[in-house]
């Protein structure tokens, strides 16, 4: 798997990494006026029909345990001029074989490439004209059974997603707001040998594009009116 890191990103995240880190017991990592967040979530999951089967005689459904690992960090800036934020988190999940001797192997739904992250800009946000930029990104595997010529097969099918928006916010008065953005929206499956077959014409991928326009009212304390078009 290829990974780029573009040059603005990559020379902001230096920037940042330049600042004196503080933090007191209980406080989150502060640089400047950035807060920094780690935090990692770590349990067991409990599959009761762990490839989404039909549950016939052909496909019957497979129950199963996973221990699983999630770390994650986030990065807020929070600014007269722009509001800053962006996250990042990985993914691990491994499943336990408590029957090594039937014939269903849950192992092979391991997971160890999972990964996402958001970002989120907004320039000047207290004033008329604004800027708002909105990108997210996704890496999954996911479990999956598909008929093959030698029977039903098992594997994870990679899904890769990203969301991106961006474009103009208007506000003529200090209730009144309305964004007017593009999107774009790509999604990508990588499907297993093993799993391509006429069959697996269900994981298609998907491109979209358009424009997208909010508008927000806010006539009442803590009361909005919001309409939508995309």
């Amino acid at each position: 798997m290829n990974v780029r890191i573009k040059p603005g990103l990559f020379a902001m995240l230096l920037a940042g990494a330049s600042l004196p880190a503080q933090a007191a017991p209980g406080d989150h990592i502060r640089a400047g006026d950035a807060v920094i967040t780690p935090s990692v979530m770590t349990g067991i999951e409990a599959h009761s029909n762990l490839y989404l089967a039909d549950g016939g005689d052909q496909s019957p459904e497979v129950s199963a345990m996973a221990w699983v690992l999630k770390p994650r960090v986030q990065l807020d800036l929070n600014a007269r001029t722009v509001i800053f934020n962006l996250g990042a988190g990985y993914g691990l999940k491994k499943f336990i074989d408590f029957y090594p001797d039937d014939n269903f192997h849950p192992e092979n739904a391991d997971r160890f490439s999972d990964f996402d992250a958001d970002l989120a800009l907004q320039l000047f946000p207290q004033s008329k004209i604004g800027g708002k930029l909105v990108d997210k990104f996704q890496n999954e595997a996911l479990p999956a059974e598909l008929p093959t010529a030698e029977g039903n097969a098992t594997a994870n099918v990679l899904h890769t997603g990203n969301d991106l928006s961006g474009g103009f916010v208007l506000r003529p008065g200090s209730a009144l707001s309305f964004d007017v953005l593009g999107q774009v929206g790509i999604d990508a499956y990588d499907v297993p040998e093993v799993l391509t077959t006429e069959d697996s014409s269900a994981f298609n991928g998907r491109t979209q594009y358009g424009p997208i326009v909010n508008g927000t009212w806010k006539f009442l304390p803590k009361t909005s009116m919001v309409a939508s078009f995309s």
